[in-house]
């Protein structure tokens, strides 16, 4: 009963790895209709390395670990000050896990937050290992936190306490950190704050199995379900005097009372709207903290009662999900999980303009946008802000009023829409067509066109806004190469523009600064408080990935970290002779923490203050086809794949892994994954309430808290299926309305409630939208207002209808 109880917060086949049963009808449910890929053989490595303890940093690490040993706590502390001085950087592994099937986890921390839960672990037991550190440091500690406070600079006070962690005072620090995340609505960035105060918020270790998480999880995730009439007592003293907590990182001691800190993670989750996790937290707080008291709304009182309260105010209301005006980047939101503010139901064409197409001697083998509708590929993602739409590709930057499609700034392309330069206002100094340079002679092109032709991937172009400032990655669209970049022209560029100065060109950031010549923009980065934030790839024998910082104003590079090492791709998915690979891997940040997916093998928390990596994790890769292009360039078509944000949860579909991966966002460990190979996906579009909406040959809802595939469409077994049961093919990438899931075919978009019903079955919100009656195909997808907006591989159009006032739940 207490493994049925616990399921939905156990994916399915973690659940069989762990307990030990296998949940066949379930998992072949979600396979039975899905064309299973023939055994394939990698003909590349697919190791993954990763800036782990070098021998230096292992030599000092012995010699810290047997000074703590001996109770020497002034060596040990001046050891630790070196370690984390010159090595701090450097990756420890944490922990890993490895399924039946043999995969394996592996979970990293950076080696200065390793030391900080090792010697907070000690301190509890011999609290005079801090005192010599804590006499050198605290009067500076108490300084920096005092003054962040002071400033409201936040992001100071996250790096003053990551400088200081071991001070005393650090504990107030978080207290204050997270509830001034509260108060910004930044639910999780709270909970993360918090849960560094007391190692008891997080799942302890349990030899007896009483609790339903593993260690390290969510408390409430522990709890929920747990038979407290039969074991009450044992789990009470499991969770306030564990034999052995969790290594998630907490201050080595506070004097700030268990129940204030369970009163605030109760009331995030009822000011979230998360009624179920609030109940469950607010239950918890009565069983370990009876007729506790404290301040909460404003005056002292006791904590059960205010926030039963609360919960009665805040029951029966929405949940608080992302509604955008605006769509301001890839996926509408830096977390990658906008919904938009409506649900348009178009009616006619507003208007249209031309999209380039690459150079007429350039192919795309074997993509499958090629292949089904013959045409180039889906290239182009634009974004819309206020009654302006913007759309790039890799030599111009163009702008057109929303609601009439004329030129919004100054422009340079003539009167005639179907000219594909018609409304540009900037176009790159050097001109490129398709990644090539013009000016060069028959003779290169003869050598190197054969090379770009076969180059794995397509050219994506996104832009990314923020405030007055918008980005755009403009020239190359290799990112991987065989040989030197310099063989074939110079890396691509980001320019930043100012909205504000109708398309003044506020900085142009070089991806190579002098003496670097092998570095390639991923993609289009994010622009946040003055910063750019931008995946970057630095080619040779492994292609470094990395992500890096710059003033989006100076074009000054602030800080760069490196994540890990791959072989590129290209020297084992295209002949020796080929150009390599297009990618575009965008970042996601949320609450300050910049979450990467590097499709080479490793996910990612980096904060983006500081440029320190909290967290990485490496997830199993799967054997990438090789011996034809168009097999190479199905497995890597999930080229724009990054993480998106819900919650506490960090979901990634990575294109070397043949699952959904769900993390937590706090600590990177793996809460879920879906069945290997069970779902075929192309786009993560985003999260609703309840479920994560993916896309791809068929729309699914795939249950956010525990991975299950509740429901697809459409679905071959239901007679009312359309075009008689036989399955449509998506074609673009799709996008979340207000209570409304649109899906692009090659002839219709289909407009579904996000909400499937009683039974788990898909409901249409309206009647599809008819393309090949309009004399369109599908595209990529943006709406603002009442306007849609198709992004298809040669035209950009934008349908203009009513705009649903009132979600239709």
């Amino acid at each position: 009963m207490k493994f049925l109880r616990s399921l939905p917060r156990v994916s399915l086949l973690a659940v069989a790895i762990w307990i030990g049963l296998v949940q066949v009808d379930l998992a072949q449910a979600q396979i039975r209709f899905l064309p299973q890929p023939p055994p394939t053989r990698g003909q590349f490595s697919l190791t993954v390395e990763l800036p782990e303890l070098n021998n230096e940093s292992q030599q000092l690490l012995v010699q810290l670990e047997q000074r703590l040993r001996d109770e020497q706590w002034q060596e040990a502390i001046e050891g630790y000050r070196r370690l984390i001085a010159a090595h701090g950087d450097q990756l420890f592994e944490a922990d890993s896990l490895t399924l039946q099937s043999g995969d394996q986890y592996i979970f990293y921390v950076g080696l200065r937050r390793r030391l900080h839960t090792q010697l907070a672990e000690i301190a509890r037991r011999k609290p005079e290992l801090l005192a010599p550190y804590r006499e050198q440091t605290d009067v500076s500690a108490k300084a920096a936190y005092e003054a962040a406070i002071a400033a409201h600079d936040y992001g100071e006070l996250e790096q003053a306490i990551e400088r200081y962690f071991l001070a005393s005072g650090t504990d107030h620090a978080l207290l204050a950190l997270g509830d001034v995340r509260l108060e910004r609505g930044e639910f999780a960035a709270a909970r993360a704050a918090w849960e560094q105060i007391d190692p008891r918020l997080r799942a302890p270790h349990d030899e007896k199995s009483l609790l339903y998480a593993f260690p390290g999880q969510p408390l409430w995730v522990a709890v929920d379900g747990v038979d407290w009439d039969q074991d009450g007592d044992e789990i009470k003293k499991l969770l306030l005097q564990p034999q052995r907590p969790s290594n998630h990182r907490s201050v080595p001691s506070t004097d700030i009372p268990l129940a204030d800190l369970l009163a605030r993670l109760a009331l995030a989750s009822a000011l979230e709207g998360d009624q179920p996790r609030a109940v469950v937290e607010l239950d918890l707080l009565k069983r370990l903290a009876p007729n506790a008291e404290g301040w909460i709304g404003g005056k002292r009182q006791r904590f059960d009662t205010a926030l039963q309260a609360i919960l009665e105010d805040m029951a029966g209301k929405q949940y608080e999900l992302q509604f955008v005006e605006n769509w301001k980047t890839f996926a509408g939101s830096a977390e990658r999980n906008a919904i938009a503010a409506q649900s348009p139901r178009v009616q006619k064409i507003a208007w249209s303009t031309a999209l380039p197409g690459p150079a007429a001697n350039i192919r795309f083998q074997g993509l499958p946008e090629m292949t089904q509708s013959g045409e180039t590929p889906l290239s182009f993602y634009p974004i819309a802000i206020g009654n302006e739409l913007f759309v790039n590709d890799a030599q111009r930057l163009r702008a057109f009023v929303l609601s009439d499609g004329v030129p919004a700034w100054p422009s340079g392309g003539g009167a005639d829409p179907k000219n594909p330069d018609f409304g540009t206002f900037h176009r790159s100094q050097i001109d490129l067509a398709n990644g090539l340079q013009l000016g060069n002679t028959n003779q290169w092109q003869e050598r190197h066109l054969p090379k770009l032709e076969s180059a794995i991937g397509a050219p994506r172009y996104t832009l990314s806004a923020n405030g007055r400032l918008m980005a755009a990655r403009q020239g190359n669209t290799l990112s991987v190469y065989t040989e030197r970049a310099s063989t074939f022209f110079k890396s691509a560029e980001i320019y930043v523009i100012d909205l504000a100065a109708q398309g003044r060109i506020a900085a142009i950031i070089a991806a190579n600064e002098p003496g670097e010549d092998e570095w390639e923009f991923e993609g289009t980065g994010l622009i946040d408080s003055g910063k750019l934030y931008v995946a970057m790839t630095k080619n040779g024998v492994r292609s470094e990935s990395a992500v890096a910082c710059y003033d989006a104003s100076t074009a000054r590079r602030i800080w760069r970290r490196s994540v890990c090492s791959t072989e590129p791709y290209g020297a084992g998915l295209v002949l020796a002779d080929r150009a390599g690979q297009r990618s575009h891997n965008l970042l996601t940040m949320a609450d300050g923490v910049i979450y990467y997916n590097t499709n080479r093998g490793v996910i990612a928390a980096i904060s983006a203050a500081a440029g320190e990596i909290q967290w990485l994790t490496l997830y199993p890769r799967g054997p990438l086809e090789a011996g034809t292009m168009a097999r190479a360039n199905q497995q890597l078509t999930r080229d724009l794949n990054p993480c998106i944000v819900s919650g506490d949860m960090v979901v990634t579909m990575p294109a070397d892994c043949d699952r959904i991966v769900a993390l937590d966002a706090a600590t990177g460990k793996l809460q879920w994954q879906t069945v290997p190979g069970g779902v075929q996906a192309t786009h993560l579009l985003g999260a609703t309430k309840e479920d994560l909406i993916v896309t791809g040959d068929q729309v699914y809802w795939i249950r956010l808290e525990s991975g299950r595939i509740r429901s697809q469409f459409p679905n071959p077994r239901d007679p009312n299926n359309p075009q008689d049961g036989k399955l449509l093919l998506g074609y673009g990438r799709g996008i979340l309305g207000r209570d409304t899931i649109y899906w692009p075919t090659q002839e219709a978009i289909y407009v579904l409630k996000q909400q499937v019903d009683s039974h788990e079955k898909p409901v249409a919100a309206q009647e599809p939208i008819d393309l090949k009656e309009l004399g369109l195909t599908g595209g990529n997808l943006a709406i603002s207002g009442d306007y849609l907006v198709i992004a298809g591989p040669k035209q950009l159009t934008v349908l203009k209808g009513e705009a649903a006032s009132e979600p239709s739940r």
